[in-house]
């Protein structure tokens, strides 16, 4: 299936018609893969009633059939979720359960022609032989399931990458892949969240530099800030620069994935800070239930979700969140969010800074690389004053140097622009605000990523032929 969706993105153009096509032919692949086991387990029941109507059962012993049904769906889920899956892997709990179906579909047939108990124990042992071989014979390939088809129509990475780490959690597979050259890369399901250069002498990737500015950006804005929340393990490396600052009492890491915190161990030694300092705290839980269960006000609070095209990440940019979020946000504190902007348009940027004005006062927006942008909101003013104490401190100096940051003003370089500027741009695009009632960018952030989009009109501002944003924003001039 992985060749075949390799195929149908060679095959389709990256347009409307093409996009259209694409979910055809995807939405085929699925039914391939699904339909036979949903059609045989969704028979059983139906099935079992007949076979008791024939035999003149009363109705109280087909209400048990589907009470049992109803249960073992609960306690399947369950235990497939909470046990199963973590520890032993998505492969072998699908096999495991195979192997309970065919061993109790093996047993009913044999009794229903009237077998004893030698001939049913010879059908479950063959059946657990036959899933016993499958095991041993059948391997996931971690450059296969890590290769993210769906988006470069490329079924498999490059042999010169290597697996360091495969699992798969209760939410995603999570991946640690080193490319040829040394750079280690965190993936969910296949898509990359994280980058870092392993290899000593090498440049910062993008992605630190995008990691770096989301922690030292609002340290530097509140250098009175004494507790801190990030949203996403991801490599680890924004809690780790975080917790370069000295003045920081606690810092807490709300992770929903338990394999991306596993996997995140990979980073070491250079995120080592996540998992050796005291004021460390990783959390897994969901952000808004963890939240809202705690109570705590925090002084900053940095959100690393995945791409807005990722199943269930675009809630973390509606009105619903921003709602949410700001009661866990101190009079004075800073809400830091990173947005890529490939693989995105201007009216899904529209939508987010849209629907963030609606709950904070002010925001500004720091460029970070070619493709990615930190959105910092307040209900404080003040949100261009950047404290130099943040090159005082020699963990957070020796992160701003190796991504290229030697001074404030090279800090302010990465200033694109506030509210004032840049609300009427997002305004003119016409797009509504992002919510969970009308979920827009749920809705078309997908087509965005498939055609690979991209929001070039706000970076492209910092590099205009004339001074647009000096002239717009005194901050800059």
């Amino acid at each position: 299936m992985f060749n075949a969706m390799a195929w149908l993105l060679h095959l389709v153009t990256r347009d409307a018609i093409g996009y259209a096509e694409y979910l055809s032919g995807s939405y085929l692949l699925a039914l391939l893969v699904m339909l036979p086991t949903t059609l045989c387990a969704g028979t059983t029941l139906p099935l079992i009633t007949h076979a008791l109507l024939r035999q003149a059962q009363d109705e109280a012993n087909i209400g048990k059939v589907y009470a049992a049904n109803t249960f073992g769906g609960i306690v399947g889920v369950l235990v497939t979720m909470h046990l199963l899956m973590p520890v032993l892997g998505l492969r072998n709990a699908i096999v495991i359960g195979a192997a309970i179906d065919l061993a109790a579909g093996c047993a009913l047939f044999l009794q229903a022609g009237g077998a004893r108990d030698r001939r049913l124990l010879w059908a479950v042992g063959l059946s657990m032989a036959v899933v016993v071989l499958i095991v041993r014979v059948v391997e996931f390939d971690p450059l296969v399931t890590a290769s993210g088809v769906y988006r470069h129509g490329r079924a498999r990475l490059p042999n010169s990458e290597k697996s360091l780490f495969h699992a798969d959690g209760k939410t995603a597979s999570i991946d640690l892949v080193q490319d040829y050259a040394g750079s280690v890369a965190i993936l969910t399901n296949g898509k990359p969240d994280a980058a870092i250069e392993m290899a000593a002498g090498k440049p910062a990737s993008e992605d630190e530099v995008t990691m770096v500015l989301a922690a030292v950006v609002p340290l530097a804005m509140r250098p009175q800030a004494h507790l801190a929340a990030n949203i996403g393990m991801g490599s680890g490396l924004t809690t780790a620069t975080i917790l370069g600052s000295s003045r920081l009492e606690r810092v807490d890491t709300i992770e929903i994935e338990a394999k991306m915190v596993e996997a995140a161990a990979g980073f070491r030694p250079r995120t080592d800070r996540v998992y050796t300092d005291p004021r460390s705290h990783i959390v897994i839980d969901d952000a808004k239930t963890y939240f809202t269960a705690q109570r705590q006000r925090y002084d900053i609070i940095v959100s690393e979700p995945s791409n807005p095209w990722v199943n269930g990440v675009a809630g973390l940019f509606s009105l619903e969140f921003y709602d949410l979020i700001k009661h866990f946000i101190t009079a004075d504190g800073v809400l830091v969010q990173w947005l890529q902007l490939y693989e995105f348009n201007a009216p899904l940027m529209a939508s987010v800074a849209n629907a963030l004005g609606q709950h904070f006062a002010h925001y500004v927006i720091y460029q970070t690389d070619d493709a990615d942008v930190l959105i910092v909101a307040s209900d404080s003013a003040d949100l261009e004053t950047l404290d130099p104490y943040v090159f005082t401190e020699p963990v957070l100096a020796g992160e701003l140097r190796r991504v290229g940051i030697r001074q404030p003003a090279d800090l302010r370089i990465h200033h694109v622009g506030n509210r004032a500027t840049l609300a009427p741009l997002f305004r003119s695009y016409g797009a509504p605000a992002n919510s969970d009632d009308y979920p827009y960018l749920d809705q078309h952030a997908a087509s965005a990523r498939f055609m690979q989009s991209r929001f070039t009109a706000l970076l492209g501002l910092t590099g205009a032929p004339l001074p647009l944003l000096e002239m717009l924003d005194p901050y800059r001039g």
